[in-house]
Order: structure tokens, then C-alpha cells, then sequence
């Protein structure tokens, strides 16, 4: 058999071991024993770990009624200035600025700057 228990235990007993039992203990603890071996590894995987990464090329306001008639070779202006660099996100947040081109064949944006945190941010 198998369920589920629900213990209810007063906080003067826990208050003493409350800050063994948080994250930031755990992982300071950690950190003071790892190897340069177990930094490289760890550092190994990241390195190949996927993240998406957009760039937002512009936006713009069009109604309904002009969305429905669009057609093959209509033109949306967008409300971008060309000469502006572009929104680089990873993920959901903006890291970057960039601008448009080719790489090869291939459609590419080029980093012309890093947007630092909490500065600079869309959205």
C-alpha cells in the first residue's frame, strides 16, 4: 500500500536546522568541494545545451479587414527604422542588438551589442 503523509511540526523544532535545510547552504557547500575537473565537465554540457534565440525584425498594426485581402507581393510597412539594430532575444529575454544580412545563403543577424541587464528591455 501506498499514500501520502502529512506531518505538522511546530516551528521551534525546525528553526534550528532551517538554515541546513535551504538551497543556498546546499550549494555553498557544494561549491567549496568541486574540482576543476567537475567545473570543466559541467562546463562541457552547458556548451552544448540548445536555446532558442530571436530576432525580432519589426511589428506592425494592420486591420482585419486588410489582413484578409493580403495577397502575394503586398508590402506590411513595418515600424522599424532600417538604420536601427534589431532585438537579439535568448529565450524570453533581450540580450542583444544586431543587424539583419546574409551569411552564405543563409539568412543571419550580426551582434553589434550586448544589452545589459535590466537595461534596455522590450516587453
Amino acid at each position: 500500500m501506498v499514500g501520502m503523509v502529512n506531518m505538522c511540526l511546530p516551528y521551534l523544532v525546525l528553526e534550528p536546522v532551517l538554515d541546513k535545510l535551504s538551497t543556498l547552504f546546499l550549494f555553498s557547500t557544494q561549491a567549496k568541494v568541486t574540482s576543476k575537473e567537475q567545473v570543466n565537465a559541467i562546463r562541457r554540457k552547458i556548451e552544448w545545451a540548445k536555446v532558442d534565440m530571436t530576432t525580432l525584425l519589426g511589428h506592425s498594426e494592420i486591420l482585419v479587414r486588410d489582413l484578409l485581402e493580403l495577397a502575394p507581393g503586398d508590402v506590411i510597412p513595418l515600424m522599424q527604422n532600417v538604420k536601427e539594430a534589431l532585438p537579439v532575444y535568448v529565450g524570453n529575454f533581450r540580450k542583444f542588438k544586431g543587424i539583419p544580412g546574409l551569411h552564405g545563403e543563409h539568412l543571419a543577424v550580426q551582434i553589434t551589442e550586448i544589452v545589459e541587464e535590466g537595461r534596455d528591455q522590450d516587453g
